[in-house]
Parts: C-alpha cells; sequence; structure tokens
C-alpha cells in the first residue's frame, strides 16, 4: 500500500512539473513574439504570429489564448499597414535578377503625422492574492492603430480596442514586487508602472 501512495506522489508531482514547464515555454514564445512583434517589417510581423500561434497552442489558460489572439490581430495589422506605405522600388536593368527584400518602414516627418500616443493611467496597484476580479482598465490613446504592448511575465493583459485589461498572477514572494508596462508606436513609448504587494503585508490581507 505505501508503495503505491509513492508512485501516485510522484506521478501526481511529476505531471504538475511538466505543467508548469509546458507553461513556461509558451510564455518565453509569448515573449519572443512580443519582440518581433517591435520590428516594423513583415518578415518579423510573420515570425511573431508562428511565435503567438505556438505559444496560444501551449498555453491552458483561456485568457492567455486571448491574448495570443488579440497579438496576433495586431501584426496582422501591422502588416497591413506596412505593405500600403511600403515605397515603391526603383527600376533597375536587370529587375528579374534584382531579390526581393523586406523592406522596413520609416517615419518621413514630412508626409506623416506625429505619433500621439499617452495612457489613460501613469501606475497601477495589485493585491498580493491575484484574483481576476483583481484587474484594472487602462486606455490607449494614439492616432495610429498599429500600436504593440509588452508587459512584465506575472501580468496578463487582454485587449478590447483601445482599452487594456491587466491582471496579476499571485505573488507568493516575501517582497513586494513592481514592473513596466510599455506601449509603444512608431518609436514612441508610453510607460506603465506596476506594482503588487507581498503576501505578507497586513494592510494589503486586511483589503483581502
Amino acid at each position: 500500500m505505501r508503495n503505491i501512495l509513492s508512485l501516485l506522489f510522484i506521478i501526481f508531482f511529476s505531471s504538475i512539473s511538466i505543467d508548469c514547464l509546458a507553461q513556461a515555454a509558451a510564455q518565453k514564445l509569448y515573449n519572443e513574439g512580443q519582440k518581433l512583434q517591435l520590428t516594423m517589417t513583415v518578415a518579423a510581423q510573420n515570425k511573431a504570429i508562428e511565435k503567438y500561434t505556438k505559444a496560444k497552442k501551449a498555453f491552458d489558460s483561456q485568457a492567455r489564448k486571448n491574448d495570443c489572439d488579440n497579438q496576433i490581430a495586431g501584426c496582422r495589422k501591422n502588416i497591413e499597414y506596412i505593405r500600403k506605405h511600403k515605397p515603391t522600388p526603383k527600376s533597375t536593368p536587370n529587375p528579374q535578377k534584382k531579390e526581393e527584400k523586406d523592406t522596413v518602414y520609416k517615419v518621413d516627418p514630412q508626409t506623416t503625422e506625429p505619433v500621439k500616443l499617452s495612457l489613460s493611467v501613469s501606475s497601477l496597484e495589485f493585491k498580493s492574492g491575484g484574483k481576476k476580479k483583481d484587474n484594472h482598465q487602462v486606455v490607449v490613446t494614439c492616432n495610429y492603430d498599429s500600436w504593440n504592448y509588452t508587459a512584465p511575465e506575472w501580468i496578463q493583459i487582454t485587449r478590447n480596442g483601445n482599452t487594456l485589461t491587466l491582471t496579476a498572477e499571485a505573488n507568493k514572494g516575501d517582497e513586494e514586487r513592481s514592473g513596466t508596462v510599455v506601449v509603444t508606436c512608431k518609436g514612441k513609448r508610453a510607460e506603465l508602472m506596476v506594482y503588487q504587494a507581498s503576501k505578507f503585508k497586513i494592510k494589503n490581507i486586511l483589503k483581502l
């Protein structure tokens, strides 16, 4: 009987470890996709879509899967924008031998409206428990649709139009933690500081 219980414990904890590794791998793919998405080229956006698609399959949370869908939609909008504003290639003596290269979009200050980017708040604070109902909304104001965002691993973001809904995972550490959510559009940045209390602070325990 003792051997059976030991075997069951091993199987149980092994399954938990495998699931944690799978979620960590999915988060890594998601982060790689966000980095690629910041480069305004068709090739980079397509690579980002591949990363988000793999991450979506690996995530076990529907909220994280929705995050991937939102980021993929953003990449596709970026591709449309890049292709729409792609410069006309100059004619060459031998166009058949010319290799097609992915063109990086550059903002021309004389013909393009300057980017106007702002956030409705500059900082947010989360309770230590990381409950889903403890969420915060941030409105992004931008004169272009092709803006993206990055966030710390312990922050989950769902995008709905120009509104970002942020939730935090439970803080199991002994110290308060902080991070920065960065919204970018064509090289312009807007930053949002996020904080989360530790589980041992009495004032946070009383609020839960």
